[in-house]
């Protein structure tokens, strides 16, 4: 069976790192290697037996403990916000008309302003709600989220509000996009207050989760801009950005969310485990 382990892993970082350290820790003096010009590693010698019959229950132990969560707490947790979030957006569009794309974007907005459409949002899409409008809306979110932790804000899925992040605000008005080769990664601009953000956004992560392979990556970013700014935004909102301050996107970042989560509800998706 296949579980979608890697959030977990990445909630434990520390813990996995030292796991993998603990056991490639002692073997590196007896590994020959050089980097190579495309900051890669390659290894000199035969390295076959460092790893024929290694103890590996540190390992196995650390693995076992994030399967467990996945199965008893994240899977269960991720398949209740779907349903609610499948009935928090039919009932939006029972109170207000209007296209599947916008009544997400909506919903998303208010849980991310801790059940409130903030009021810098009610431009564009959204200027045509009358303010009774908006009120229905924002308890038909309250009402579906109540008892879901923090119902309003979503904690723990990069739905940090803006009041929740100390009104910080990420915005895009310059992206300035380039692919940086060396790092397979394309890098992005965002703006808060008078602070430039760096974001960045894996090859990886485009090639797998907006159909990148064999593809310009820079015209794979402007394609699916609106979605990619979003995603950086919300990780930014939340506090999850890299030890410079900027924001990288990482395929696994993406990887356990409502594809997976809808496959296990609905049986599409086995799980494999050797």
């Amino acid at each position: 069976m296949v579980f979608p382990v890697s959030s977990v892993m990445f909630d434990r970082i520390d813990e996995y790192q030292k796991t993998l350290q603990n056991h490639s820790g002692p073997l590196m003096s007896f590994i020959e290697w050089r980097a190579t010009p495309t900051r890669n590693v390659e290894v000199l010698n035969d390295t076959a037996d460092l790893y024929r019959y290694f103890d590996a229950t540190e390992a196995a132990e650390f693995l076992y403990a994030c399967v467990k969560r996945t199965v008893e707490q994240d899977l269960p947790r991720e398949i209740e916000y779907l349903r609610r979030h499948d009935e928090a957006l039919r009932r939006i569009m029972n109170t207000v008309e209007m296209p599947d794309r916008v009544a997400d974007n909506l919903l998303m907005f208010i849980r991310q302003n801790k059940g409130k459409l903030p009021k810098r949002r009610r431009t564009g899409e959204f200027e045509k709600l009358t303010d009774a409008e908006v009120a229905s809306l924002e308890a038909v979110v309250g009402e579906a989220f109540e008892g879901f932790g923090d119902a309003r804000t979503g904690e723990g899925d990069m739905y940090a509000g803006e009041e929740v992040s100390g009104g910080r605000a990420l915005e895009f008005p310059a992206p300035e996009e380039r692919y940086v080769s060396g790092r397979e990664v394309v890098v992005f601009w965002g703006q808060d207050g008078e602070t430039r953000v760096r974001c960045e956004i894996s090859r990886e992560a485009l090639d797998d989760h907006f159909h990148g392979d064999n593809k310009d990556k820079l015209e794979v970013f402007r394609g699916n801009r609106g979605a990619i700014e979003e995603i950086a935004r919300r990780k930014y909102l939340a506090g999850r950005r890299e030890a410079d301050g900027s924001v990288l996107i990482r395929s696994k970042d993406l990887c356990v969310g409502r594809l997976s989560c809808y496959a296990m509800a609905t049986g599409i998706a086995g799980v494999r485990m050797k």
